[in-house]
């Protein structure tokens, strides 16, 4: 434990030469497959690792936020509260924009569920690991096993990936799947590094402060006022007591700045002067003024004594010129938009977090996940009966995912419409049932159009989010079944061979040359 104690220590000290180092080495692994033999091989474990090691990064990233500021994630006052404050000018960001202290909809809503629930947080984790490491265990089961071994092993991984999907859904009270199901790191870690180092440094200034003032009392609790006199603490300055002021009460008190101990016969207030004078070099109660607050350039000078101390008060009395004021750039409408609206309460921001995401409405509802989860375990069984370049397969899995997609636009449409919420927003329904069109366009525009197209729409950034990346998902048949041994992949070749010898060009084709044959290999690279 001492082990890791101190790597998390380090680790802090050091976030953002480790974050670049992370970058840097997954970004090599890209480049690494047809350098030597089982390039591909030792790129893909270094990636997997890397990966691996940049989750434990961010639990330690997380739990520092979490110490630096408690209520960043677990309270919603904190957020609503920065939400509510304005600045009093357009300053550079403050020390929660920089640390991401306004959590994102995904990380309230994925945080929740695993705060609220170990078995969640560890079946997320459980599922984002083997998506880590699913392509190096195809790698070397094609290696070690054989192809219809390594079928077998893909078959099981999916298997598995479909238990912990499903255990999700039921985790969250059927809820539908997102990815990933556990935060993201949204901390910068050199910003982070920043606020620490802030943070020291304001405690370091009240330590500097706290010194100062207990020396400053010591000073004066040692150095007391003469007798019949009292201290001003603001100015320094000594001023007589009222009894001072009787006649006969210091006839024997000598001047404390006399060079002789004769007494000083004067009243007490012009010996005050005297004593004033020459601890602050004025003779007058001017000196109320803090002189400290004034400028060698403003402060005028003693008397000279020479030619060389004229010219030197004369150019101290020349003032300096005024600084010329900052020329900030102005705020363009787009960001004046987005600093405003990053400041306003929206809906999402008051919802609780397991309400930024639907609980399945209906059976059509579950049917659609539950298909939309099976699809990649059916597809790898349907590759590893008829191989990858039949077309069973192919339309198979396609016909699969659009029917999930279907099915679930469906369960958000009302159970039982009526008539009249059918055709009171359709023109043209409308008038071929013998109703006024003219009825049915004005129920359109005041009624807000027909509620199924409204319930269709996501609610939160994480709905929205998941259902962009299954429709985009669809891209992926490119490079599947018969259309990538048909289509893209004569098109890439195509392109590999006029880029070859190409200054620049020549090499980002090398490159993807490198990849067709994983491509036509490997499952997992053309998987979602």
């Amino acid at each position: 434990m001492a082990l890791f104690k101190q790597y998390d220590d380090f680790l802090l000290n050091n976030a953002s030469q480790i974050t670049a180092v992370e970058s840097s080495l997954r970004s090599i692994t890209y480049f690494l497959p047809g350098r030597f033999k089982d390039a591909e091989l030792a790129g893909e474990a270094i990636y997997a690792s890397l990966n691996l090691l940049g989750l434990y990064h961010d639990s330690i990233l997380a739990r520092a936020l979490e110490k630096q500021n408690p209520l960043a994630v677990s309270s919603k006052q904190a957020f609503t509260s920065e939400k509510n404050s304005l600045p009093s000018s357009p300053a550079p960001l403050d020390a929660n924009a920089l640390t991401g202290l306004t959590p994102s909809e995904h990380a309230r809503y994925t945080h929740h569920f695993s705060r609220r629930s170990k078995g969640y947080n560890r079946v997320a984790r459980t599922l984002v690991v083997v998506g880590y490491f699913e392509l190096l265990a195809e790698m070397l089961a094609r290696r070690k096993l054989g192809r219809r071994k390594a079928w077998d092993v893909v078959a099981a991984i999916e298997a598995l990936k479909v238990v912990l999907r499903l255990s999700l859904v039921q985790m969250t009270g059927s809820r539908m799947a997102i990815h990933p199901p556990i935060p993201e790191r949204e901390v910068d870690p050199a910003a982070l590094e920043q606020e620490r180092a802030k943070t020291m440094g304001k405690l370091a200034d009240k330590l500097d402060v706290a010194a100062a003032s207990s020396s400053s009392a010591l000073s004066t609790s040692v150095a007391q006022p003469p007798k019949g006199y009292w201290k001003g603490s603001r100015t320094g300055l000594l001023r007589p007591t009222l009894a001072s002021l009787r006649p006969g009460f210091d006839d024997v008190e000598a001047d404390p700045l006399a060079p002789t101990s004769e007494p000083d016969r004067r009243p007490p207030h012009l010996r005050a002067l005297r004593i004033n004078a020459g601890q602050s070099g004025s003779d007058t109660d001017d000196t109320l003024v803090d002189s400290t607050r004034l400028q060698a350039s403003t402060t005028l000078p003693r008397a000279p004594a020479n030619d060389d101390a004229l010219s030197q008060s004369s150019t101290t009395l020349r003032k300096d010129p005024p600084t010329p004021p900052v020329n900030m750039k102005p705020w363009s409408e787009s960001q004046i938009n987005d600093y405003l609206l990053s400041r306003v309460l929206t809906v999402n921001d008051v919802r609780k977090p397991e309400e930024l995401v639907r609980p399945l409405r209906n059976r059509t509802g579950h049917l659609a996940e539950v298909l939309w989860i099976l699809r990649p375990f059916i597809y790898v069984l349907a590759l590893r009966k008829w191989g990858r370049t039949a077309t069973l397969p192919f339309v198979l899995s396609f016909a699969l995912e659009y029917f999930a997609k279907e099915l679930r636009n469906r369960s958000f449409a009302p159970s039982t419409p009526g008539p009249k919420g059918l055709f009171a927003t359709n023109p043209l329904l409308a008038a071929m049932m013998g109703q006024n069109p003219l009825t049915s366009i004005l129920a359109s525009v005041f009624m807000g159009g027909n509620p199924a197209d409204k319930a269709k729409r996501p609610i939160s950034a994480v709905e929205e989010a998941e259902w962009s990346k299954r429709g985009n998902s669809f891209w992926w048949y490119l490079l599947r079944g018969p259309l990538w041994y048909s289509f893209t992949r004569p098109k890439l070749s195509g392109m590999v061979d006029r880029t070859q010898g190409k200054f620049l060009i020549g090499m980002v084709g090398g490159v993807l040359s490198d990849y067709l044959p994983l491509i036509d290999e490997y499952h997992y690279y053309s998987a979602t």
